[in-house]
């Protein structure tokens, strides 16, 4: 009997599960052990090992032991990346994030982008109402001088019209 070769963990992901192969070059006589962040997993001595698909913050490491009588050999520690299918509706990723979450993203921004449309308008119209209103207001000083000042020989509540000659 011979040495036991390291094996190699290779990973299949489908909707529910993911499946982990542990490959060698000659399985004859062989009983594997599967490891799941260093601990056992009882009762799992085949080739294949299949778990189910669930979101994880922090993916759990995986690793396979071959073992014969002459030697045992382990795995390197691998972490499967498989996206969970969420049960909402199979709503997936819009721009690497979860479909919601855009969504979230995306109308808060319209909403701030709308509320500065909104100060800008009412900014350009306040500016627009005291530019008009600073206008008026020289308008009336300009005229001002000339409705109180009257010619001696006019009564009050006369005015001199421009093209009337002066004197008599």
């Amino acid at each position: 009997m011979e040495k036991v070769s390291k094996p190699s963990v290779k990973i299949t992901c489908s909707n529910k599960d993911i499946i982990f192969t542990c490959t060698l070059t000659n399985i004859e006589g062989v009983t594997f052990q599967w490891n799941q962040n260093g601990n056992p997993i009882d009762k799992k001595t085949e080739p294949n090992l299949t778990i189910p698909l669930k979101p994880q913050k922090k993916p759990d490491t995986f690793t396979c032991s071959a073992v014969n009588k002459v030697s045992k050999e382990t795995s390197d520690a691998i972490k499967p990346i498989c996206n969970a299918v969420s049960d909402s509706g199979g709503h997936g990723l819009l721009f690497g994030f979860d479909f919601l979450t855009m969504v979230c993203i995306l109308a808060g921004g319209g909403g701030l982008v709308l509320l500065l449309i909104i100060i800008t308008l009412v900014c350009c119209f306040r500016s627009r109402r005291k530019s008009q209103m600073r206008f008026e207001e020289e308008r009336e000083l300009r005229l001002d001088p000339l409705t109180k000042a009257q010619h001696p020989y006019q009564q009050a509540g006369q005015t001199k019209h421009p093209s009337d000659p002066e004197g008599p």
